[in-house]
């Protein structure tokens, strides 16, 4: 991880104990925070940071054991989980911004009569590749859809038909 996004990551731990709105600060320990939080603030940022828990543990200056029972504690594993959450956020939002860049550089390759030929069937075979991606992942998308809109539909008769004469029906959906 570089320090950039170590940077990035330690703002968004204390992001998440700070209030709502910016108060003036007092001195001492923030209300709410306890030493338990904040080392497991520090050990996730260790975690995320170090390529092993052994180097995790020694950068927090604490054995590799507590580490493991940390990585045992439900409350560790909810603020791990989340690290990795805005982790994988902010890596698709770099991805999502590089690729347009990225397909018109296979374009570019795919149509450059300077290429290769073995050059230029690769960046065609990547755009097809792609394409034929978006194109199942769409089709997946929306047969989910379809099948989740003709469940509920078959789930709103039964329950109108349920032999107690009782009219009862799902509250309707707003997902298409």
């Amino acid at each position: 991880m570089s320090k950039s996004d170590e940077v990035i990551l330690k703002q968004a731990m204390n992001d998440l104990h700070s209030p709502a709105e910016p108060q003036k600060r007092k001195r001492g320990r923030p209300k709410g925070t306890t030493n338990k939080a904040r080392m497991y603030d520090r050990g996730v940022i260790a975690l995320m940071s170090c390529a092993t828990v052994e180097q995790a543990a020694s950068q927090l200056s604490i054995t590799r054991q507590t580490l493991f029972n940390w990585l045992k504690d439900p409350e560790f594993l909810d603020k791990l989980d989340e690290a990795r959450r805005m982790a994988l956020g902010q890596a698709m939002i770099v991805l999502s911004a590089a690729a347009g860049g990225a397909v018109q550089t296979l374009i570019e390759i795919a149509h450059d009569k300077n290429q290769p030929g073995s050059t230029r069937t690769a960046a065609a075979n990547s755009l097809i590749t792609i394409i034929d991606k978006q194109l199942r992942d769409e089709r997946q998308v929306r047969e989910q859809n379809d099948r989740i809109q003709s469940l509920k539909k078959a789930l709103d008769e039964a329950l109108r038909s349920d032999g107690e004469g009782e009219q009862r029906s799902l509250p309707s959906s707003t997902t298409d």
